[in-house]
Parts: structure tokens; sequence; C-alpha cells
């Protein structure tokens, strides 16, 4: 390389890292998004990875039987539109995971019952301390890998 191209290239690996680190957001938010909706629709946990609760109520366990859901522990999943309703994507150059402005058959939006599942259980929709582990690491995996391609 001579001397003259070395700005150009400097420029050229410059622009390339914004991009990897765009791409990473994206692919740690996306991995987030996966781990969060395992742990809260499938195990039930909190965001301590802790059960969420157990059901209390007789008729709605009942409720929740004649629709062939488990009620061995809160899971927050009835009809489905939470768990649909959160999504991973873009917004701009950032990405994101967040619950989409929707509403279920009765009127109420996916935003108001993750507020009120989080204020009858805690915690449940930001992501656990395992969840950033694991997205830290896939991160910086996925910049060295990249690195190692920009500069080859």
């Amino acid at each position: 390389m001579k001397l003259q191209e070395v700005p150009q290239n400097i420029d050229l690996a410059a622009k390339k890292l914004a991009i990897v680190f765009q791409d990473a957001n994206f692919v740690v938010c996306n991995e987030i998004y996966g781990q969060m909706l395992g742990r809260v629709f499938t195990r039930g946990e909190n965001s301590y990875n802790e059960r969420i609760g157990g059901y209390i109520s007789p008729q709605y366990m009942k409720k929740r039987r004649n629709a062939g859901r488990q009620v061995g522990y809160v899971d927050a999943e009835f009809t489905g539109h939470l768990r649909h309703s959160i999504k991973a994507g873009r917004d701009d150059q950032k990405s994101v995971v967040g619950i989409i402005a929707s509403e279920d058959k009765t009127g109420v939006t996916a935003a108001e019952k993750s507020k009120l599942l989080e204020k009858r259980y805690g915690q449940i929709f930001i992501p656990s301390d395992q969840e950033k582990i694991i997205a830290r690491n896939i991160m910086q995996k996925f910049i060295a890998d990249e690195l190692q391609k920009i500069f080859k």
C-alpha cells in the first residue's frame, strides 16, 4: 500500500465499521428478542430468571384450562396477542426491541397488558442479566469476525 492510499483506506474502514456496529446491534436485538420470548412466554420467568408467579384465581385457572393453557405458572400468554406484539426491528439507524401499538379484541393494547403484568409481578419485559451477557458475547464475536474481514 502506498502512503497516499492510507487515508482512503482508513476512511473506507471507518465507513465499514459504522455499518458493522449497526449490523451487530441488529443481530444482538434479535437475539435478545428470541431469548426474552422464550423466557417470558415459554418458561414463565421474569427479568431475574425467576418464575413470574402463580395463578391464584380458580375462575381464571378454569378459563385457562378450558382454552388448553397450562396453569402451573404465569407465562403471560393467553391469546398470543402480547407475544405477537413484541417485535425486533430497526428504527432509523438503531435496532430496537419493543411492543408495537396493537389492541386485542377487548380494546386493551399490548403495552397496557405489559404494564399491568409488571405492576402485578415486577420486571418482566427488560433483558435479564443472562440475556445481556449472551448479547454482549454475540456482539463481541460478530464485531471481531467483521473486523477480520475488513482488515485482512
